[in-house]
């Protein structure tokens, strides 16, 4: 019976993130701070290893590695704003809905955030 306890709790994350993250590695997106708030001027673009963040008139250049379908780092390449010291940012996907998915993030200069990243081209 232990057995089973235990196959079903490692199962259960598979069932439960179902949606293939490929859907979300290139594209065009928004970002929610909350469940109602959007952050109206802050757009990601992924395309292959490259994103790049558009906010308040800045740009930054980042790469991305995809570490699994749920969690990926991104590394500065480049940025227009001078006081921008985020190296790495990591990211964890916690759960997906059909165009949006809600992650955790950390780096050094925002510390620990929640975002939700919502898809605003077509897939």
């Amino acid at each position: 019976m232990r057995k089973y306890i235990i196959l079903l709790l490692l199962l259960f994350p598979l069932v439960s993130f179902s949606q293939p993250r490929k859907d979300f590695k290139n594209g065009t997106f928004g970002v929610k701070i909350s469940d109602t708030e959007i952050a109206e001027d802050y757009v990601i673009i992924r395309k292959g290893r490259k994103q790049i963040e558009r906010h308040s008139g800045t740009t930054s250049e980042y790469r991305i590695k995809w570490v699994s379908d749920y969690f990926y780092k991104l590394t500065l390449v480049e940025s227009t704003r001078a006081d921008f010291t985020a190296n790495e940012v990591t990211v964890n996907i916690l759960s997906v809905r059909e165009n949006e998915y809600t992650a955790l993030g950390q780096s050094s200069v925002f510390g620990c955030f929640k975002v939700i990243i919502f898809r605003i081209d077509e897939k």
